[in-house]
């Protein structure tokens, strides 16, 4: 407490030092004192004090309700008035100031002393949730997802420069409105396609979104809002439509190769066979994916595989005696393909074919 500096704003020299000495007595600073509002500003410029005990009734142009005014929007101080006037009119343009206390003279020192600790309190948890407040806003304004908050009533109180972006709405106009009106999805029976949302924005784009939400709660575990989490995956779709409708022309390719082709995963679990691999194995693609290329294939088929699993080099086997389906030998050849990720082994491609007899 001995380095809590306050100043006095006070135009009766007389009581203006009988402050300060019963201050200095509780153990706080008093750096200097002021008559006037223009002077109270110029110290409070000077010494940065913690606290101003601002009276009303002072010199100059400006009274103490105008200068605390001034005060707390220009540097952030909280301030006490100290006062002899305490009619509804003095209170009620007081109050528009937001002071952190209202003391009426004459006063005790006990007073005082609560009054002043306590609005140090305040101010200074104020500005613990102020640069809280600020934190977040900052980290919501800078993330890539879209977000959107509401009140009690679910109306919008807070959206991010992305919600903003995808929803068309600025913040200044969607403030207040419903939810609904400012985050329009399509109706639940059109708006889930491969789990994905649609998003309708002000000009009435359709925009496919991921979407969650959470309530908002306080510390009773009272809904006081639900904030909403979305991002726009236009592009991610695109992609995956594209891989979709490569995946489905390979496999239109693969399925009317005559050789048989089969891929194995980074596992050596068959995750793919073609229908030529029937003619090879007797075995139905649904029969042989899910097997394994080291335990459940043929076994002249293993030492091959491991040496372009090994290797990661393409190996090419040929005219190897294969077990037909009807129990019979024939003689295969094939490419053994080992698929890279990251420089580590992540699959194979396996072609068969057979060898025509002479």
């Amino acid at each position: 407490m001995s380095e809590t500096k306050i100043l006095v704003v006070e135009d009766e020299v007389i009581v203006a030092e009988d402050i300060r000495s019963s201050l200095e007595n509780m153990g706080y600073v008093v750096p200097s004192t002021a008559s006037s509002g223009e002077e109270a500003l110029k110290k409070v410029a000077q010494f940065m004090p913690d606290l101003v005990l601002m009276d009303i009734i002072i010199q100059g142009r400006m009274d103490g309700i105008e200068t605390a005014k001034e005060i707390r929007s220009r540097f952030n101080i909280p301030f006490v008035y100290l006062t002899a006037f305490s009619d509804i009119k003095t209170l009620e343009r007081a109050k528009i100031t937001e002071p952190f206390g209202y003391i009426i003279k004459p006063f005790k020192e006990r007073e005082l002393h609560i009054n002043i600790e306590i609005a140090l309190f305040k101010h200074k948890m104020e500005t613990r949730l102020k640069e809280s407040k600020e934190w977040f806003t900052t980290t919501l304004k800078s993330t890539s997802d879209a977000v959107i908050a509401t009140d009690p009533d679910g109306c919008v109180k807070f959206m991010n420069p992305v919600a903003q972006s995808l929803t068309g709405w600025e913040f200044a106009q969607a403030s207040g409105k419903p939810l609904k009106e400012v985050f329009d999805i399509i109706s639940k029976e059109a708006m889930i396609k491969g789990n994905q949302t649609v998003l309708v924005s002000r000009n009435k784009s359709n925009i496919p979104i991921e979407v969650s939400s959470d309530p908002i709660r306080d510390e009773k575990g009272n809904i006081t809002g639900i904030v909403m989490v979305f991002r726009d995956i236009t592009e991610r779709k695109r992609a995956m439509d594209e891989i979709i409708r490569l995946k489905g022309f390979y496999e239109s390719v693969l399925e009317g190769i005559v050789n048989g082709v089969w891929v194995t995963d980074k596992d050596d679990i068959i995750v793919y066979s073609n229908k030529g691999m029937k003619a090879v194995t007797g075995l139905t693609a649904k029969e042989i994916e899910g097997a394994s290329a080291l335990k459940d294939f043929q076994e002249f088929f293993r030492p091959y595989y491991m040496k372009a699993r090994e290797t990661l080099q393409p190996f090419y086997y040929q005219a190897v005696p294969f077990i037909t389906p009807d129990k019979g030998t024939s003689y295969q050849s094939g490419w053994l393909v080992p698929l890279i990720k990251d420089g580590k082994f992540s699959g194979m491609i396996c072609t068969i074919e057979s060898i025509p007899k002479h």
